[in-house]
């Protein structure tokens, strides 16, 4: 919610003020049922809303602003196979499983070390385009690295971490 009203100044209002000839266009993305879903189990319907009710706020300001939501027109809210790519899906589930605070969580990191490892070996043994493939796997230890540093410096017990890396 932090940064809305200057994000909207900055990008949207500000330019409404500078040209008030010109009648801009700006709409809602008409989200999911299942999107809104979501956001109502991991308890943020309403800090959406609030968002949406600033940015409201701000815009309705401006003469030369016209303003559209299609999240009530349930007939295409409703219809998943209005949402058939896996960004409407899964994207906001994906995320809050992965990621934490915005960065990326150790289980992420796991996985692209391990993809980047399995891409090298199997350029290896297959001669898929053994240098691309070499230099993608080059990811992979320093990500480990990472992961082995990460973990002796948030354990108190080193036996620990040798255990989850073995």
């Amino acid at each position: 919610i932090d940064g809305i009203r200057e994000n909207i100044s900055q990008n949207v209002t500000s330019l409404a003020s500078e040209y008030p000839d010109i009648t801009f266009y700006y709409f809602f993305t008409p989200y999911s049922a299942m999107w809104w879903e979501c956001c109502l189990e991991e308890g943020k319907f309403d800090n959406q809303i609030q968002a949406e009710r600033i940015v409201i706020e701000e815009i309705l300001k401006y003469d030369n602003i016209r303003l559209f939501s299609f999240n009530c027109l349930f007939d295409i809210t409703t219809d998943l196979n209005n949402y058939k790519d896996s960004l409407h899906y899964y994207f906001f589930y994906l995320y809050d499983k992965f990621m934490i605070g915005g960065y990326m969580s150790s289980l992420i990191l796991k996985i692209i070390a391990l993809v980047a490892m399995t891409i090298d070996h199997t350029g290896k043994v297959f001669l898929i385009n053994p240098d691309f493939c070499n230099i993608l796997g080059r990811l992979a230890f320093p990500i480990f690295a990472f992961q082995l540093v990460e973990g002796y410096h948030h354990t108190k017990n080193l036996n620990n971490i040798c255990l989850d890396y073995s």
